[in-house]
């Protein structure tokens, strides 16, 4: 189960493999800001790099707990 406040890494089958630490859960989207990483995605204006906010679908990707 995600928590707001934790770091994550994330496998996203759209945006690719990046850490982010959780600001928000609104079913069916996990939000926050990249800590390590690149966020991908088809347009290159949606990219998003460290330290911009980023949300995903939680269904689509796979969340490890970072310490």
């Amino acid at each position: 189960m995600l928590e707001i406040g934790k770091t994550y890494k994330v496998n996203s089958q759209r945006k690719g493999k990046f850490t982010m630490k959780v600001t928000s859960l609104h079913d069916p989207f996990v939000t926050g800001i990249i800590v390590d990483g690149h966020a991908s995605a088809m347009m290159q204006y949606n990219e998003r790099d460290k330290g911009e906010e980023v949300s995903v679908r939680e269904s689509l990707c796979t969340f490890t707990e970072q310490p």
